[in-house]
Parts: structure tokens; sequence; C-alpha cells
């Protein structure tokens, strides 16, 4: 959302600018032809100014989130005379994965949408195989979520686990087909 909404503020006529893009470069006439839902976002061959906002927001967000973690931090010290063990030991744990979480939204989303965006912004061209790699890191942060609330909350840990051993035995006690060879030694006889 803060990054769209600079951007959608100031949309040009599409139709020009799909028309001056055309002119410019035949590689864009070319996907223009082949894709006629193509969006043009800033005017001109030069982005800067339309991606510049969206980058510089994604530029302070992990400063942000280190910020919020530590306050989330301290707020869990000073509360940790007033609470019982049990429940400090259920909010180190929740901490420890909102702390994971953390870590991997910066490695899986931030990281790679500056990956992403940042060729555009600084004027390089034709580098398709950078932004290919990032979307494909930006797409493993739901199964790396995911697993960082198994691995850091017990409970959940241990209904995985219980779970998956349950499978397991299941597959190793259903009868199987098994093969034995044996030598045979023929003579011959002359």
């Amino acid at each position: 959302m803060m990054i769209t909404t600079p951007v959608l503020i100031s949309l040009p006529n599409q139709i020009s600018e799909k028309q001056y893009l055309a002119n410019v470069d035949p590689v864009i006439a070319y996907l223009f032809e082949n894709n006629a839902n193509a969006f043009c976002f800033g005017t001109g061959s030069d982005v800067k100014d339309k991606l510049v906002i969206g980058i510089g927001f994604l530029y302070v967000t992990p400063f942000l989130i280190v910020g919020s973690t530590l306050l989330i931090f301290i707020y869990i010290q000073l509360g940790k005379s007033v609470a019982s063990a049990s429940t400090y030991k259920l909010q180190m744990m929740l901490f420890k994965a909102l702390l994971a979480q953390t870590i991997g939204t910066g490695v899986f989303l931030i990281i790679p949408g500056i990956l992403y965006f940042s060729p555009s912004v600084f004027g390089i061209r034709n580098v398709p195989k950078i932004q290919v790699v990032a979307f494909i890191v930006y797409m493993l942060h739901s199964p790396f979520d995911c697993c960082m609330i198994i691995i850091f909350i017990k409970p959940y840990r241990r209904y995985f686990m219980n779970n998956f051993r349950r499978a397991l035995n299941k597959v190793s006690s259903e009868p199987r087909l098994s093969l034995k060879f044996s030598t045979v030694f023929v003579e011959e006889s002359m």
C-alpha cells in the first residue's frame, strides 16, 4: 500500500505513453503488441521519479522492523518481574518466533524487493535474471514463515512431530514385498 499509493496518484495517459515508448524502443513495441494489458506507470523512459518513493520505503523498512523488535524485547523484559515463569517462557517462545519471522521477512521479502525494483531506479536495463531469482526467493517467504512457527513454538512442534512419527510408523508397518536372491552354481560336465 505504501509503495503503490504514490505511483497510483500520478499515472500517465496510457495510450500516449505506450505510443511514445513503442517508438523509442522496438523491444517495448514488441512487448506491447504481445501483451495488450501492459501498464505504463511513468512518463517517458525514465521511471526513477516514480519508483524512488517505493524503494525508499523498502530501504527504511528493515530499520523499522529492528526498532519494533527492540521495543517488544524491552517490553517483555519489563514484564518479566510481574509475570509467572510459565507466562514468561511462553512470551519468550513467541518472541523468538517473531524474531525469526522478522529475519525471514527481511531475507525473503525486503532484500529481494530491493533487488527486484532497484535496477529500474538506477537505470540498469536487461537484468531479468536478477529479477527472476529475486522473485523466486520472494515466493519462499510463506513456507519459511510456517517452518519458523513450527520450529520455535513448542506445542506446535510437538504436535507436528507426533503426527510425523505416526505417519512414519504407519508407512513402516505396512507389509512390504521383499525379494531374496540366491546364487545358483552350475557345474559343467564334460
